[in-house]
């Protein structure tokens, strides 16, 4: 049985702090965010590194705060690839010297980085792309949605790449859904890709094919609203199982698929209940995980 190495690096007095462990020199791959212990992400690296013989750990840089320093003091601790979660999608991109590929630049924001090493003048050579976008978009393009109407729930990060892609599959109608309509309206990358832009309060009075919710909300419990005649939920936030176990289920992982490692959000299990397509936040994770892979690897798969 292989052992998921879960480390949890915490930014302690402007320097990182490695929790559960002495610092280590091998080379390293991770996730930055904020409050971020619930992620699955440590089990689906740290086994696909596994399975390919790859000599490398994924952990987690959980900082309150973000800022330039964090990536700086990452590379030279021999990480070489992270992805980027809430609230530092978009936080990201003012990274110094940043080579955004054409679909972060399009979404607006970044999920996933690749360190390169130094140019001649010892700057870091750093990549970026959003495999969130790529994920969602390869879903939305083998389902025919073009004509549909939707409605998206969010202003974050997820949401940029959901805008994206529903508008790469010709989608017919978009509204963005969010808690303070002025301050979105502002934001100009948001404007131009939607149709119209309403309260989250003003979900319930309307109508759409389909529903995403690209906000954390559901990961405590809460159930969202939404519009009326939905037939398709997409629900971005997964909650891992109760019962599984980190440390055993690595072992349990014998073929190309992982076995159930979240239960359904309450979002979900209502869709289930009415009889609704439905695309969850794991699918939506392993998906973006492949394109995160095959990005720091230049087209490995992960298997």
């Amino acid at each position: 049985m292989h052992t998921v190495i879960n480390r949890v690096i915490h930014r302690e007095n402007d320097d990182f702090s490695l929790k559960g462990g002495a610092y280590c020199e091998q080379i390293r791959y991770g996730l930055l965010g904020r409050a971020i212990s619930y992620t699955l992400s440590p089990v689906i690296y740290n086994t696909w590194f596994a399975r390919r013989k790859i000599d490398a750990v994924f952990d987690l840089i959980d900082v309150p705060n973000y800022e330039h320093t964090v990536l700086d003091e990452a590379w030279q601790r021999g990480y070489r690839g992270l992805c980027v979660t809430i609230p530092y999608k978009t936080r990201v991109m003012s990274y110094p010297g940043l080579v955004l590929d054409v679909v972060a630049q399009s979404v607006g924001a970044a999920n996933v980085l690749r360190y390169d090493g130094n140019d001649d003048l010892g700057h870091s050579i750093v990549r970026a792309t959003n495999t969130d976008a790529l994920a969602i978009d390869d879903i939305f393009q083998g389902m025919g949605i073009g004509g549909a109407t939707a409605v998206v729930m969010g202003a974050g990060g997820a949401a940029l790449a959901t805008l994206w892609a529903l508008k790469q599959c010709g989608i017919g109608g978009l509204t963005l859904a969010v808690r303070d309509v002025e301050k979105v309206e502002k934001i100009c990358s948001v404007t131009k890709c939607v149709d119209q832009i309403v309260s989250i309060e003003s979900l319930s009075d309307m109508c759409a094919d389909i529903f995403i919710n690209a906000t954390s909300l559901g990961r405590k419990g809460e159930t969202p609203s939404m519009p009326k005649g939905v037939s398709c939920i997409v629900d971005w936030v997964y909650q891992p199982r109760e019962d599984r176990d980190l440390l055993s289920s690595l072992g349990l992982i014998i073929g190309n698929d992982f076995p159930a490692l979240t239960q359904p959000t309450p979002l979900i299990q209502m869709a289930k209940r009415q009889g609704l397509s439905v695309i969850d936040g794991e699918s939506l994770l392993i998906g973006q995980a492949r394109r995160a892979f095959s990005f720091w690897f230049d087209g490995f798969c992960a298997n």
